[in-house]
């Protein structure tokens, strides 16, 4: 039940709409991410511009006390 109602708050963060930069930004970090995946071995630069997000979250972020924190640790230079 608890999952549920966890699943329903993450979504309802979400905007109803988004910016065709911020979904053109998205798809292209995936493009790069199936490209950089697939070299041996994978490039860590690339994996890292790859993982940046405008869709989900920035908005989900704010749910999770310690997720902002972490996503800033792991994507600042």
């Amino acid at each position: 039940m608890l999952e549920g109602y966890l699943t329903a708050k993450a979504r309802e963060v979400l905007p109803t709409e988004y910016s065709r930069k911020d979904l053109v930004f998205n798809i292209q970090r995936l493009a790069v991410l199936t490209t950089t995946l697939g070299q041996s071995p994978p490039d860590p630069e690339l994996i890292y511009e790859a993982m940046k997000d405008r869709v989900h979250q920035p908005y989900r972020t704010k749910l999770c006390c310690m997720a902002e924190r972490q996503l800033e640790d792991v994507t600042s230079k």
